[in-house]
């Protein structure tokens, strides 16, 4: 029988090495698209929902890491970072339009916000898939919530 801490140690391991690689290839094919002018088509419900149903259950699994100890609160805080970085580059893309700020340019979005927007975009599922795997971890390696 392998141990609690193995095991913790494996889902998080698969978890980090194919968000890893999933992140690689997702940024890569972005930037390839908008290296060549590349095209965007309009977006259905069950696109939608393959972008959000991950993200609400991650922050769900994110949400109970607070009674999970010190470890179990810095890795929920790394979360919360992450998606800020990643609401950042979407609000930098949407502000210079809407607001016209032209902080780079004459009436144009700067190309580094759009890359950085979609790259932001590129990795979202993987970040969701990393956090996931370590908070399924943790909650492995760490039987009960603590009291703290």
């Amino acid at each position: 029988m392998i141990s609690r801490n193995r095991l913790a140690i494996v889902v998080f391991g698969i978890g980090s090495v194919g968000a890893a690689a999933w992140a690689y290839v997702g940024v890569r094919s972005v930037l390839r698209m908008l290296n060549e002018g590349g095209f965007f088509g309009s977006a259905g419900i069950f696109e939608l929902l393959k972008y959000l149903v991950p993200f609400l259950l991650t922050l769900r699994l994110s949400v109970g890491m607070r009674h999970w100890g010190r470890l179990g609160r810095i890795v929920q805080r790394a979360y919360l970072l992450a998606l800020f970085a990643i609401f950042v580059a979407f609000a930098l893309l949407l502000t210079e339009p809407i607001f016209h700020r032209h902080i780079f340019g004459h009436g144009l979005i700067d190309r580094s916000i759009f890359v950085a927007a979609f790259v932001a975009g590129a990795v979202w599922l993987p970040v969701q898939t990393f956090f996931a795997a370590g908070f399924v971890a943790l909650r492995i390696m760490l039987r009960t919530p603590s009291a703290t």
